[in-house]
């Protein structure tokens, strides 16, 4: 199921200065104007393995042509420059 992001807004303010358990709320698919965020991990405590959130995108839309996905030499220095932006 994919929430709206008013949804997620919501989540946010009921969650505000709880504790790190309180944050299992927000796992889930919201959906943006041209994108789904998607939080698939919450880190449940400060020692904790990090939080894995993930954006969902059509690729037409972020202006990305085929070609540039098509070969692992390609690819992967694209991935690794949008991970770092």
């Amino acid at each position: 199921m994919i929430f709206k992001k008013g949804i997620l807004e919501e989540k946010l303010r009921r969650i505000d200065r709880k504790g790190y358990k309180a944050y299992k709320e927000l796992l889930g698919k919201y959906q943006f104007d041209f994108y789904v965020l998607s939080i698939d991990h919450v880190q449940s405590d400060p020692f904790a393995p990090p939080s894995k959130i993930r954006i969902i995108m059509d690729r037409a839309k972020a202006g990305f042509r085929d070609d540039e996905w098509d070969d692992p030499l390609k690819k992967i220095p694209l991935e690794d420059f949008l991970a770092r932006q």
